[in-house]
């Protein structure tokens, strides 16, 4: 609805604008999905530490209800 009421001469702004849109979504997901793989990456390297922090949040999570 907003588009058409936008002139035709704001068309071209507002295809750039929905380009940067995309490209940031699909850098923001690309970055998302390198920071998982590196955090499951570094806790297969230290899963104790991983168990001992999962333990801690999930006594905290219980102390809280």
């Amino acid at each position: 609805l907003l588009s058409v009421s936008v002139p035709f001469r704001y068309s071209s702004f507002s295809t750039l604008y929905a380009w940067a849109l995309i490209g940031s979504s699909i850098f923001i997901s690309t970055l998302v999905s390198i920071l998982s793989l590196y955090y499951v990456y570094s806790q297969k390297i230290q899963p104790q530490r991983f168990d001992r922090q999962f333990n801690l949040i999930y006594s905290m999570f219980i102390q809280y209800l």
